[in-house]
């Protein structure tokens, strides 16, 4: 196997074995919002099914408050479905997705108590959860890699490592920067 020749002359090394390192991501809040979304439209869907069913409600105009609730209650847990799908398409926007997904939750109690109260805390969890993600900070392949700066350069004529002090490749006589 060839490897493409680096600007000097060397082959450069064949690429590290393995897979990817995949991009780091907010999964959990991702978990719980979405959980916490099903449920929510999945209590709305229901009161909407409550008020078609049952026109005789117990309280206000009967089905028509059940139907205007729920459809409520259906648009809160999809947009928060939604905005949990964001957070892993956009990670470096969590905290504001993060809020909304939190604000969504607690405005959902108007629809079954939040979706039977299980979506109204799992969304505030993954609300929370989403603000308070931070990834990881980049951690080097091997202790010292990439911390420091590089103590020498290269020369381009013959391609040796050389110090910064150097004026001149003692290898090839050849002027360096």
């Amino acid at each position: 196997m060839v490897y493409p020749a680096s600007p000097v002359g060397h082959q450069l090394p064949p690429p590290l074995p393995g897979p990817p390192i995949p991009a780091e991501r907010p999964d959990t809040p991702f978990v719980l919002s979405v959980l916490g979304g099903v449920f929510i439209a999945l209590a709305g869907a229901v009161e909407i099914y409550d008020g078609a069913v049952a026109p005789f409600a117990p309280f206000g105009n009967g089905g028509v408050d059940y139907v205007l609730f729920g459809t409520l209650g259906c648009g809160l847990g999809v947009l928060i479905i939604i905005l949990g799908s964001l957070l892993l398409s956009r990670p470096e926007r969590r905290s504001e997705i993060g809020i909304l997904i939190t604000v969504l939750s607690v405005i959902s109690v108007v629809s079954f108590f939040g979706g039977f109260v299980i979506g109204l805390v799992l969304g505030v969890l993954g609300g929370v959860f989403a603000i308070a993600w931070r990834p990881r900070p980049f951690a080097p392949a091997w202790p010292g890699a990439g911390w420091q700066v590089p103590a020498h350069r290269v020369c381009l004529h013959c391609g040796r490592f050389l110090s910064f002090d150097m004026r001149v490749c003692p290898y090839c006589a050849t002027p360096v920067g």
